[in-house]
């Protein structure tokens, strides 16, 4: 893509005005809400080099929900053995105060809702 450093700045403000929605609205962004975007995006920084379908496939990908079967993580043989309860103790989770503290005061739903 041209311009590189401003189409990080496009793919940036992009993400972040599609992931709001999607906090504010449970939104889910299809191909042509990503476009829309991009294209909005692009004028608001005059950027008309920028590669408008290179830039929806790349972020088409960061907010894809469907994983085909090709990508499973389930399998059909019965090699699976269950292993966190033997090891949540010894698992440090970084992320869960900040999760905790956005449940309590972002979604309005708290700690029920887990």
């Amino acid at each position: 893509m041209s311009g590189s450093g401003v189409a990080d700045d496009i793919r940036a403000t992009v993400q972040m005005k599609l992931r709001r929605r999607i906090l504010e609205e449970e939104f889910e962004p299809g191909p042509e809400d990503i476009r829309r975007e991009v294209r909005r995006t692009i004028e608001l920084f005059e950027a008309h080099d920028v590669n408008v379908d290179e830039m929806v496939a790349d972020l088409e990908r960061s907010f894809q929900t469907i994983i085909g079967t090709e990508r499973t993580l389930v399998d059909d043989d019965d090699s699976y053995r269950p292993w966190l309860d033997d090891r949540r103790s010894e698992i440090r989770w970084p992320f869960w105060r900040r999760y905790e503290q956005y449940l309590l005061r972002g979604s309005h739903r708290g700690l029920d809702a887990m």
